[in-house]
Parts: structure tokens; sequence; C-alpha cells
């Protein structure tokens, strides 16, 4: 029987088949499946994980600048200014943003086996959420306080929730390109537009947790009821913002320049699991966290307080 040799396009990945006639679209699918999953360890799976999760922290910001880019382009379109900042490829930032997503991907992407694993997208997606929680972690370094650090932290999370839905609607712009779809400037500064709209979902959750842990929003949950109820509903808020989110970008790219898309297309359970899994963690290690800080300040305090009350005792003998 002759020899067939089958490959897959998006990984590289080649197989030979022996058979009567070469296997159909559907039958080279399954192979490849078959062979991926004989390759893969829970030690690997662990590891792509991890990686996974550098890769997805790394990626959030480069989109990020990438999407804030090209909105400023489509924003001074809108204006009348087509002329003062570059779109694509020839603006400096965007073109630096997709090398880096290059690069990144080049030392950091995952082997063919674990690419498109559950596990794998949740360690992206793990790194993508914990980008969120960078320019309050950086004010807390920096050791600033009051509305100035309250200001600047939300500005700093505003601007990478709008970059990330920018940065995402231009990069399925990018796709479409390249599969051929024509995309107006006008049309493409809409979908940009729409994008950052779409971005400022990304903060309902973590904006939540940080208030929680900073004494500004809903009380700690104490127990371990409570801290599995409130860890539910964080699951479930984030993966339906994931979904919403996935639906939205879905349009806008359906109704703005690509009209034979499918909206909901993709997998929308593995989304909301994906979210609803990190959601729900979040919340259990930030809310352990808080407890625990609140717990130090809590014995701190009662030890001062002792202290000032034997001083005071001391006096009086």
């Amino acid at each position: 029987m002759p020899t067939y040799t089958i490959r897959d396009i998006e990984t590289g990945e080649s197989l030979r088949v022996t058979g009567a006639e070469p296997p159909s679209p559907e039958d080279a699918e399954e192979l490849f499946q078959n062979y991926y999953e004989s390759k893969r360890t829970t030690g690997g799976q662990l590891f792509e994980t991890v990686k996974g999760a550098g890769r997805g922290f790394a990626n959030a910001f480069l989109t990020a600048g990438e999407g804030l880019a090209e909105l400023a382009d489509a924003a001074t379109d809108f204006v009348g200014a087509e002329d003062l900042i570059d779109s694509g490829e020839d603006n400096a930032l965007v073109k630096a943003a997709r090398e880096g997503r290059a690069a990144v991907d080049e030392a950091m992407g995952a082997d063919s086996a674990y690419r498109d694993t559950w596990a794998t997208k949740f360690g992206e997606g793990l790194g993508s959420f914990a980008s969120f929680f960078t320019p309050a972690g950086a004010i807390k370094l920096l050791g600033m306080a009051g509305k100035g650090a309250t200001a600047l932290k939300a500005t700093g999370m505003g601007s990478l929730a709008a970059g990330t839905g920018a940065g995402e609607a231009a990069q399925r712009i990018e796709a479409a390109r390249d599969r051929g779809i024509e995309v107006t400037d006008d049309q493409e500064n809409l979908a940009v537009l729409g994008g950052t709209v779409v971005g400022f979902s990304e903060l309902i959750t973590p904006s939540r947790l940080l208030k929680r842990i900073s004494g500004k929003g809903d009380k700690l949950p104490s127990g371990i009821k409570e801290r599995l109820s409130s860890a539910l509903r964080s699951g479930t808020e984030e993966g339906l913002q994931e979904v919403s989110a996935s639906i939205a970008q879905d349009a806008i790219q359906k109704n703005v320049y690509d009209p034979n898309f499918e909206i909901a297309g993709g997998n929308l359970f593995e989304e909301f699991t994906i979210g609803g899994a990190i959601g729900a963690g979040a919340d259990l290690v930030l809310n352990a966290a808080a407890g625990r800080r609140n717990n130090a300040a809590n014995a701190s305090a009662f030890e001062s307080e002792k202290k000032i009350r034997e001083q005071q005792d001391q006096a009086i003998k």
C-alpha cells in the first residue's frame, strides 16, 4: 500500500500514513489528535501550564501596547487628523508589539502536543488575568497612597483593559486580511473603537477583588462556606465575562468587516470554564492573603496596645 505524508498546518507536525488512499481531513485530524495525546505526560503538561502563564502575562502587555497605538490612530482619524499617527506595521509601536509577541512565542511557545489542551489555555488566561493586578502592585511597591495613587492605579488598569480590547480587535483584522478579506481604514477604526469598549469588561473581576482586599468594597469572607461561596461568584462572573467579551468581539468582526464570520463559533464552554477557574482561584488566593495580612495587623495592634497598658501600669505604681 502507498504511504502518504499528512501535515498539521497549525503546528507544522507531519505524519506518514499507509493506506489505500489518502486520509480524509476528518481522519487526518483524528490521527493528529491521537498522536498528540500519546506524547503528553503529567510533568510535560505542568511545565506547559506554567510556561503558558508567563506567555500570557507578557503577551497581555504587548497586545495592550499594540491596541493603544491602534486606538490612538483610530481616534485621530475620527477627528480628521488621518496623517497624524500611522496604522498597522507603519506604526513603530504596533510593529514592535507584534515583533515582541513573535519573540515571546518563539522563546515560550507551547509544544505542539499541548497547545490546544485546557490546562495550557488556563495557564495563558491566568497570566493575562494577573497582568491587571500589575498597576496596583507597582503603586504599592513604590509606597504611594492617597487619591493620587488611586487615580494612577485606575488609569493604569483602564489603559491596560482598553489596549487589550483594541489589540484583540486589531489582531482579528490582521488575521482577516491574511485570509484575503479587504478591510477599509474606516472599518478598521470602527472595529478598534468597538474592541476598546469590550476591553473595559476585563476590569470587572480584578477591580472588585482589589477593592475588597483594600477594604473599600465588600467585607472579606470568613469561614470555609463564605470563601467557597465568594469564589463561586467570582468564577461565574469571570466566566460570563470571558464568554460575553468573545461574543462581542465576534459581533464586531461580523458586522463591521467580515459578514461571513460565525458569531460564537468557538468553544464558549471552554472559555467559560477557563475564566471560571481563574476567577474562583484568584478570589480564594487574594482573600486568603488579605485575611493573613489583617490577622497580622490585628496581632501587631494588640501587642502595641498591650505594651502601652503595661507602661501605664508601671507609671501608676
